[in-house]
């Protein structure tokens, strides 16, 4: 487990995909100022009408080209027509490919920001979250963080604690997000993280079971200065390779 130092490769879905192995996941990153591919042409009709629905249009704007994008990595991945992914949700709302074999994935986004998680077959997290001031941060982390993290928040300088705090959130949603299971199941507060923003993001216990943490792989990176992520995967030593999605779309 680690703080990363990523790089995003430019990597056009034109071309032929990265190959997936079982001990590496891929983080892909896409701005989402503009649309990868027009947004009709691949999104299904449900998803259209659900960004219909929306009355803010940032967030309209923000679902489609988002949701265009994880359509166009998922098909450069499968070879597929990213229009005819037959993509589901589970029983807590985390979006699935409905076929054999599929890669597992998941999507974060902040701001004009999404990342796009993918590994060949574990289940797998992520989460991104731009640094921004928090209204009565001590009462939220002690709402949803562990004890142990509760103290080691306090225990760092004023200045210090409002990008731990966000180092913390991000590692503990991206370890609930790789289930897919939902707060009833994993509650923020029934295991620890750690937080100190540039020591390794560690995964140090479920429920209080270091062994069952070892488990996993959590890695914090920061994909932008004024951003945190995390990625966790249910699979012991994972490496990551990132990439950034180009737009010219066979």
């Amino acid at each position: 487990m680690a703080t990363l130092d990523p790089v995003f490769s430019p990597r056009s879905l034109a071309g032929p995909a990265p190959v997936l192995e079982a001990a590496s996941a891929h983080v892909w990153l896409v701005p989402l100022e503009t649309p990868l591919a027009p947004c009709a042409a691949i999104l299904s009709l449900e998803e259209q009408a659900r960004a219909a629905r929306m009355s803010h249009a940032g967030a309209r704007d923000t679902f489609r080209h988002a949701r265009t994008a994880l359509r166009l990595i998922l098909g450069h991945y499968l070879g597929t027509d990213p229009a005819a992914l037959p993509l589901a949700l589970g029983p807590h709302g985390k979006p699935w490919l409905d076929l054999p074999h599929a890669p597992q994935f998941n999507l974060s986004h902040s701001g004009a920001l999404a990342l796009l998680a993918v590994t060949a077959d574990a289940p797998v997290g992520i989460d991104l979250e731009i640094i921004r001031p928090v209204s009565r941060m001590e009462r939220l982390a002690e709402t949803y963080f562990a004890p142990s993290e509760i103290a080691a928040l306090a225990s760092l300088p004023e200045a210090a604690r409002l990008d731990a705090f966000h180092a913390c959130w991000t590692r503990k949603e991206a370890f609930v997000k790789t289930s897919g299971a939902g707060l009833l199941t994993n509650p923020l507060s029934g295991f620890d993280v750690s937080l100190t923003p540039y020591a390794p993001a560690d995964l140090r216990a479920i429920g209080g079971d270091r062994a069952a943490a070892e488990a996993f792989t959590l890695h914090a990176f920061r994909p932008q200065a004024d951003t945190w992520a995390s990625i966790c995967i249910a699979r012991r030593d994972v490496g990551v390779r990132f990439f950034q999605a180009t737009s010219d779309v066979a």
